[in-house]
């Protein structure tokens, strides 16, 4: 078999030619530092100059190297390197042998992984809609173990660039070492592909990068040499967190790794701090972060280097290894400052807390809170939903100003709270008792030292169980906890727990106290009928009907349930007392969300009624301040983060929410507030509240001041308020429409499908417009230059979707196991399974969507592009100083390329 290389306008082309073989590679071998490529029976190579990151300068602590080394990789990083193709040659009978006999070769000067962490290729696709690029390296030798990245590409036989981030494997950093080699799969079979550059780059704006190791998430270090230059506190100690992959517990090979860090001294001695040898448990036991302490204070006040380095102990094969956090700290260093913690209670409806006014003794210990606390009688999320709301209440921001949604993740650019809080000498812990919604990737992990999630759900003690360690070890110095529990949500079925076949349940049985008084209704476990969270769906969608008994034994459930946690926190308080940190904290003890007990036909937290939009915000001050109060003012829980802020004395950074300072002490709170969940959109002020379903345009509107409950629409009178509330819901919710729109309409809860909308660069938007996948599924893909929906699950909903430049070529793919009806604006209709076409935004003749045709009684897409308002001139390109405004104040879209 022969290549075929050309040169087009200057540049050398390798052709891969059309096989009948799975896949097709492009083979390109770099050696790195003068090494080669390096074998697993090689003798160990020597190591290369230690990067060397300054941190000398007297700061207060906690030092940080993680920030510190990536601020220095940032400051020094490689030139861009492109890999010359024009010395490609056969290459035979190598490690892809068993797929493929041939492929292409390129010798290149030396490269190492850490100095790189992007890779532009320009290519030309023929067919198939993904692509692999996989590598090999000292590390990882063998390709087929590599788990590579999938990209998507434009399968149109026209050159596209793509730039693909090396350190998105599947959120896992094994871009890592010597790298050998570098292959490029497709996923077609009979697929000619051309390439036309390869381009190693190094970004200048180096995000964090988390590690998440048996659900415990950190910032990482790569395992390279590296020399950490500081001035030493007094009472200084080094903490640091060690780890592998679990790549390298599945690797027979790997043989494990020896972390050491050596301190040399200001008369050039050098001693050995630490040393801890890592070895793959593969007898079931997970990858697991371990920590390792040293004592720094014989060294104190000395500008000391600290040189890590790692010992692949003779073979580097499968040695997929990585520092945690390092960081230097100081003892007795947190008196001064005063401690934060948050408490979020997801699904804690405010007004079944006696400490407002409900008729049963449910939550005495908070009860016993609430009167050294500032109490919020109306506090309300910004949306009913754990992700978002959580977001919200960490970032001080709308979730349409933080843009995360369930295709979305917190831009790095948004500053959080904990990372004011880090930046600030904090020491930052996060404990969460649910994982899918709180999963750290999308945002919620930011700035957090540490970061813990169940492996899906825990309960509050034994969430307990890894917090209260945490918290007692940092109990001297300055620290900030989030602490999440799950225990009022709705059970789901699935989970082997105790109640879980139920709606609502505490702990364990011994918590019954409201529901052991009843009889629990026999229909609540009859048969097959949908049980926990499922039987609540089937009554929201209108397929179950739910009994004033089994209702009335579902809140006293309910009210368990909150007992339960009611229980729990008053044994934490006692532990905060007990270790000096009840009295001088800053506590606040809040929800994501209510819950509805069916209002208006409502069930869980669907909509915007009071009883899932009003939370419950418990606030008290360092030594007692404020106590007692009782404030009457709208507030959201976008105002926690500034108010922490505040009392700290420290800047906040851009935020919707304000401080609650001002309303303590006697000012106004908000005057109008917004409120979202899927299809439904609400406006409030201190006496009106005004909805809108999307779907249907209907809207209500409530009186709250005569009708808390909002028992009666009083839109048909047509108040004076109405244009005025309508006009500002408009105003708020405001979505530019240009791009293509996909609108999907299906009576069949059984179809499933899959809608992609690719384009060439890459992608200015791409959003739910109705949002209904956030509560129901996640399956959802965005990417720099794809997104992926899957339909079905939700019988009615929009996608928008366009590139950053316009000039860009779209592609739309769906795809399903049953037919469908698809009428793409300008074209013909379409019925069957599987659809793809290239998108032509000239085709677009009108504003609106095709109805000619319209197919009701199959799943029915339809398809069109909206255009602008008005013509007008092309906008410039934004400068990456004004992308990164952008993104600090939450607009997503600017993402980078």
């Amino acid at each position: 078999m022969r290549w075929r290389v050309r040169a087009v306008a200057g540049h050398p082309v390798l052709y891969f030619p059309a096989m009948r073989l799975p896949v097709y590679i492009v083979l390109i071998h770099l050696s790195v530092f003068g090494l080669g490529c390096a074998a697993r029976d090689a003798a160990p190579a020597a190591l290369p100059a230690p990067l060397v990151v300054d941190q000398s300068q007297r700061q207060a602590p906690p030092l940080r190297l993680a920030p510190a080394w990536r601020a220095h990789t940032s400051a020094a990083k490689a030139p861009d390197l492109p890999i010359p193709l024009d010395r490609a040659r056969t290459l035979t009978n190598k490690v892809e042998e068993r797929v493929m006999s041939n492929g292409i070769q390129v010798d290149i000067d030396p490269v190492d992984a850490v100095q790189y962490d992007t890779l532009l290729v320009r290519l030309r696709v023929a067919q198939g809609d993904t692509c692999l690029l996989r590598w090999t390296s000292d590390i990882e030798p063998r390709l087929e173990d590599n788990p590579g990245i999938l990209f998507d590409v434009i399968p149109d036989e026209d050159w596209r660039d793509y730039v693909i981030d090396l350190r998105r494997t599947d959120k896992t950093w094994v871009w890592q070492g010597r790298i050998a080699s570098i292959a490029i799969t497709t996923s077609a079979q009979d697929n000619p592909i051309a390439l036309e550059s390869l381009t190693l780059a190094a970004r200048s704006d180096r995000s964090p990068h988390r590690e998440t190791l048996d659900n415990v998430t950190m910032e990482a270090v790569p395992p390279v040499p590296l020399a950490w230059r500081v001035t030493v506190p007094p009472r200084g100690m080094l903490e640091l967190h060690v780890g592998m992959l679990e790549l390298a517990f599945k690797d027979p090979l790997s043989n494990g790794v020896e972390f050491r860090v050596r301190v040399q001294a200001t008369d050039a001695s050098t001693a050995t701090l630490l040393k801890h040898k890592y070895v793959p448990d593969r007898q079931g036991e997970p990858p697991r972060w371990l920590p390792l302490q040293a004592d720094l204070s014989e060294y104190a006040g000395q500008d000391v280097v600290l040189m890590f380095d790692t010992d692949n102990l003779g073979d580097s094969a499968g040695d997929y290894a990585l520092w945690g956090n390092p960081i230097i700290t100081t003892a007795q260093s947190g008196a001064s400052k005063t401690p934060v913690i948050l408490i979020s209670c997801d699904t804690m409806r405010a007004d079944h807390l006696s400490c407002y006014g409900y008729v049963r003794n449910t939550s005495p210990n908070l009860d016993a809170f609430a009167r050294e606390a500032v109490l919020f009688e109306r506090a309300f999320t910004p949306e009913t939903w754990t992700l978002t709301g959580h977001v919200s209440m960490l970032t001080g921001l709308y979730p349409t100003h933080h843009r995360v949604n369930a295709t979305t993740n917190l831009a790095e650019s948004v500053e959080t709270l904990p990372e004011v809080l880090a930046q600030a000498g904090y020491a930052t812990g996060g404990f969460t008792g649910y994982r899918i919604w709180m999963l750290p990737w999308r945002g919620l992990a930011h700035g957090f030292d540490l970061y813990s999630t169940p492996e899906v759900v825990r309960n509050i003690y034994d969430t307990h169980t890894i917090m209260d360690p945490w918290l007692e070890e940092h109990r001297d110095r300055p620290l900030f906890l989030f602490f999440h529990n799950y225990d009022l949500h709705s059970k789901y079925d699935e989970l082997e727990c105790e109640g879980c076949d139920l709606p609502y349940y505490p702990v364990n049985a011994s918590q019954l106290h409201f529901a052991k008084e009843m009889q629990e209704p026999a229909s609540l476990r009859r048969g097959k009928r949908p049980r926990a969270s499922q039987l609540l769906f089937a009554a929201q969608e209108k397929r179950q009907t739910i009994s004033p008994d089994e209702l009335a034994y579902m809140q006293a459930l309910y009210d368990d349930a909150i007992r339960s946690v009611d229980e729990a926190l008053g044994t934490f308080f006692e532990k905060l007392k007990a270790w000096d940190l009840y009295d001088r904290a800053l506590i606040i003890v809040t929800a994501d969300h209510g819950e509805h007990f069916g209002e208006h036909g409502q069930y869980l937290h669907e909509h915007l009624y009071e009883g899932a939009a009003r939370v419950p915000l418990l606030v008290k001050f360092p030594a007692g301040q404020h106590a007692g109060h009782r404030v009457d003012a709208m507030v959201t829980l976008m105002d926690i983060p500034p108010t922490v802020l505040d009392v700290l004395g420290l800047e906040a950074p851009p935020m919707d929410g304000h401080s609650l300072l001002p309303i303590i002490e006697g000012g106004d709170g908000a005057s109008m507030i917004f409120i979202r969940r899927q299809q439904y959109q609400a406006v409030r002020t201190s006496d009106w509240k005004l909805l809108r379903d999307i779907h249907t345009s209907a809207m209500e509107l409530y009186q709250l001041t005569s009708d808390p409950k909002e028992e009666r629409n009083v839109l048909g009178s047509a108040p004076l308020e109405l244009p005025g509330l309508t006009a500002e819901l408009e105003r708020f919710f405001l979505e530019d429409p240009v791009g293509w729109h996909a609108a999907f309409v299906s009576s069949d809860p059984k179809w499933r499908g899959t809608l992609t909308f690719s384009a060439s660069g890459v992608i200015g938007t791409a959003r739910l417009l109705y949002g209904g996948s956030m509560s129901r599924n996640d399956l959802m893909k965005n990417e720099a230059h794809s997104f992926t929906a899957m339909l079905g699950p939700i019988l009615r909903e929009e996608v928008l979707f366009r590139a950053a430049s316009p000039d860009a070529a779209t592609r739309l793919t769906v795809r399903a196991e049953a037919p469908f009806a698809l009428l793409l604006q300008g074209g013909e209709p379409f019925t069957g399974t599987e659809f793809e076409a290239q998108l032509d935004p000239a085709h677009a003749k009108a504003a609106g969507p095709p109805t000619e045709g319209a197919v009701s009684d199959i799943p029915t897409l339809l398809v069109w592009y909206q255009l602008p308002a008005a013509e007008g001139g092309q906008a410039r390109e934004l400068t990456p100083e004004e992308r990164e405004q952008l993104d600090g104040m939450g607009y997503g879209g600017s993402k980078r390329p």
